[in-house]
């Protein structure tokens, strides 16, 4: 799924834009790191209701253990492993195309504790990623 992809569903869903924020590996695609293959997103607990009681989003039971519900390729959770403040998460997100992104140090954070096979190569693209930001400033400044 690519950046394009990602803004088209999150806009079609027409979700408020303070009780969300997209997390997973979609914040790495808007970032240009990677693409991704699904939307992951951290929701209110009052949006999350919403999403299965009005909305017809199904509801499951995620690998980790987390309630979540699910409209086709869109993923929602109420509580994110690792996250011990969803709300401040979504505050601070940053807004690509008028859609919230996680901050990529909570992707990071979260990615890292997971302590999953799977993340050890987003981890090393975030770290990159970090470093040059790093650089870049500090060549700015010289």
């Amino acid at each position: 799924m690519n950046c394009d992809e990602i803004i088209n569903e999150i806009r079609r869903l027409e979700l408020p834009l303070n009780k969300f924020v997209v997390f997973g590996s979609a914040p790495l695609c808007m970032r240009k790191l990677r693409e991704s293959s699904d939307i992951d997103l951290l929701v209110t607990e009052d949006l999350f209701d919403e999403l299965i009681t009005k909305r017809g989003w199904k509801p499951r039971m995620a690998l980790s253990g987390s309630d979540s519900a699910y409209i086709g390729d869109v993923e929602a959770f109420k509580d994110w492993p690792g996250v011990s403040d969803p709300k401040k998460v979504i505050e601070e997100a940053d807004v690509f195309e008028g859609v919230p992104f996680a901050k990529l140090h909570y992707i990071l954070d979260w990615k890292k504790s997971s302590g999953r096979e799977k993340d050890s190569a987003d981890i090393e693209i975030i770290e990159k990623h970090f470093k040059e930001e790093k650089e870049k400033v500090e060549n700015k400044g010289m």
